[in-house]
Order: C-alpha cells, then sequence, then structure tokens
C-alpha cells in the first residue's frame, strides 16, 4: 500500500530577508508615519484651517500610507513580504491597549481641573450610566428593527444586538478628547463630557459580559442574573476607583519618604519620572487584570497622583512631568490616528 504523499513545507521567507532587518523597517516606517503625522498637524495648525482634526489627518495619512504600501506589494510583492499591516495582526491590540491607550487617559486626569470635576461629578455619574444605558437601548432598538424587516445581511439574535449595542454606545474618551480640545469646548463642557466617557467604560463592560452571558444562556447554560450584573456594575466601578488610589497614595508614601532624605541621597529626576510613570502602567496593568476598569483607574490614579505625588517630588521632576506626559500622550494619540487609518 502506497504511503501518504508529504504535507506541502510550510511558507516561509524569502531566503534573502533577514528577520532583523525586517523587524527594523518596520520601526523605519512607524517613524516615518509618526513624523509625517506630526508635520502634518502642524502645516494644518498653521494654516488654521478646523475642518480637519489632528486626529482625523493621521487617520487620512494613514489610509494614504496603507494604499500606497498595498500598491507597492502588488509592484514588487518581494521586497514587502515582512511588511504586514498591524491592524491585521493580535498584537495590535495589545499595542493600543497596553501600549497608546494608558498614557492618554493617565495625562488626562493629571491635567484636570479636579475641583470642578468632582463639583460636577453627580452630573456626570448621571451622563454615565443613564445616558449610555439610553444610548444603548435606542441603538438595540434601532438594530433589532433592522434584522426584523431583513436589513442587515445576517440576521442575529436579540443578545448578540445587545452585546454590538453594549460595546458601542460607551463613548470612546480618547476620541472625545481629541475633539474637544479641537472645538476649544468650556470647561464646564469638557468636564461633563470627558468625566463621561471616562467614567461609562465600567457600565459598557458590565453590559456586555451581561449580554454575552445571556447570549451563551441560548446554548443550555443558566441564563445571568440581572443583580448580579448590578452588583458587578458597583464592583467594577468602586473596585477600579479605588485601585487607582491605593497606587496613587502608594506613589504619594514613597516619594514623600524620598522626599525627606537628605538632599544628596534624594532620587534624581530621571529617577522621580520613571517612578511615576511605572506607578501609572501598574494601575492600568493590575485593574485590567483583576478585570476590573482599567481606564477608570488610571483616570484616577493620575489625578491623585498630580494632586499628592507631584509635590513630593524636585523642582527639577515637577518642571518636567507636565511636559513628558503631554508630549508621550499626544505621541501615543497621533499613533493611534494613524493606526486607526491603516485598519481602515
Amino acid at each position: 500500500m502506497a504511503s501518504a504523499p508529504p504535507p506541502p513545507p510550510p511558507p516561509h521567507a524569502p531566503p534573502f530577508v533577514d528577520s532583523d532587518k525586517a523587524i527594523a523597517l518596520d520601526m523605519v516606517l512607524v517613524c516615518v508615519g509618526g513624523l509625517l503625522a506630526l508635520l502634518v498637524q502642524q502645516w494644518l495648525s498653521m494654516r488654521q484651517w478646523s475642518l480637519l482634526t489632528d486626529a482625523g489627518s493621521g487617520m487620512l495619512l494613514g489610509v494614504v500610507f496603507n494604499l500606497s504600501f498595498f500598491m507597492l506589494w502588488v509592484i514588487t510583492p518581494e521586497l514587502t513580504y515582512h511588511m504586514r499591516t498591524l491592524a491585521l495582526d493580535q498584537s495590535a491590540h495589545d499595542i493600543i491597549y497596553f501600549g497608546l491607550l494608558p498614557p492618554i487617559i493617565f495625562e488626562a486626569g493629571f491635567t484636570m481641573r479636579k475641583r470642578k470635576f468632582f463639583a460636577n461629578f453627580s452630573t456626570i455619574m448621571l451622563y454615565a450610566v443613564f445616558g449610555t444605558t439610553i444610548a444603548m437601548l435606542c441603538t438595540g432598538a434601532i438594530l433589532w428593527g433592522a434584522n426584523e424587516a431583513q436589513l442587515l445581511w445576517t440576521q442575529f439574535t436579540f443578545p448578540q444586538i445587545m452585546m454590538f449595542s453594549a460595546l458601542i454606545s460607551a463613548t470612546d474618551p480618547v476620541a472625545t478628547l481629541s475633539t474637544l480640545k479641537h472645538l476649544h469646548a468650556t470647561p464646564l463642557l469638557y468636564d461633563l463630557i470627558f468625566g463621561e466617557s471616562t467614567l461609562n467604560d465600567a457600565l459598557g463592560v458590565v453590559l456586555f459580559s451581561f449580554f454575552r452571558e445571556l447570549n451563551e444562556a441560548q446554548g443550555g447554560e443558566d441564563s445571568p442574573d440581572a443583580a448580579a450584573a448590578v452588583g458587578r456594575l458597583v464592583t467594577v466601578v468602586v473596585g477600579s476607583i479605588t485601585c487607582g488610589m491605593l497606587i496613587a497614595l502608594t506613589s504619594a508614601f514613597i516619594t514623600k519618604r524620598l522626599h525627606e532624605l537628605p538632599p544628596r541621597q534624594r532620587p534624581k529626576a530621571p529617577a522621580e519620572l520613571g517612578m511615576l510613570l511605572l506607578f501609572a502602567v501598574l494601575s492600568y496593568t493590575l485593574g485590567e487584570w483583576l478585570d476590573l476598569s482599567g481606564i477608570m483607574a488610571i483616570f484616577f490614579t493620575g489625578i491623585l497622583m498630580r494632586h499628592y505625588t507631584f509635590y513630593n517630588l524636585s523642582a527639577a521632576s515637577q518642571k518636567s512631568a507636565r511636559t513628558m506626559f503631554i508630549t508621550i500622550a499626544g505621541l501615543c494619540e497621533t499613533s493611534l490616528a494613524v493606526l486607526l487609518g491603516v485598519a481602515i
């Protein structure tokens, strides 16, 4: 009896392409895309052209960049074998979620007008809870009507429609922040809308999980409990805020003890700024690891670190902290916009 033919060999890179050079080429493209986006934003600022925001120009540049790459791939596929579209890879989620998003949210909390924010906290929570719920119900009703009228390409169940509605109804804080800056919103409007967009993340997570469990229950599992969902919402909100506060207060305690040391034994400015960054990343990653809202955790960490930790730093660190965080957040916003344009 004849043996089965051997399986075909797995695809491999052309022998003349080095993996290290391919990675270096990817980094070159990232740097070139970021520099072009910053130059375009500066050109728009000089022209005072208000029809296109900084985020919009970055997305448009990403679209052009990806189309150019596609045309190059059509012409010379061998030379572009390793130039992968980042938005189509699983690592793009990790880069956005754990690399680009935390600095933007932290900088917003670090530079926020705290007194006005907490003075309007009840109104912000009203928008975050009831406003998001109303948006979810309206979106779900529209999609359910379109589904019943067979206007959609694929027929969905009610839990699937509500899963999408819960996912899309929570306002994106990055897009909201970029729009408010571009429109030069009044301080009250800025506090209300951006605060709502940050705090509704917890409600979106809980509602999405609830309808996902309801969708799985149709396959034979137990139905989710609405009371448990409400308890989960309270847990996420309180737990996220508590997580952010504990990290911020820990950083304040440590920096205060370091500040009380003799001048020659105190940490230098680079070490102090490094600790600020690590504490911020710790609050976000710890919140995500505990199944809480990392966005809420790092947001309140930024608020409290500006109120307590900031004054335990040296004069040089205080002067550099605000500029450093604004610079990092600006680069992350630009990179995120370009990456979204590439994904389109």
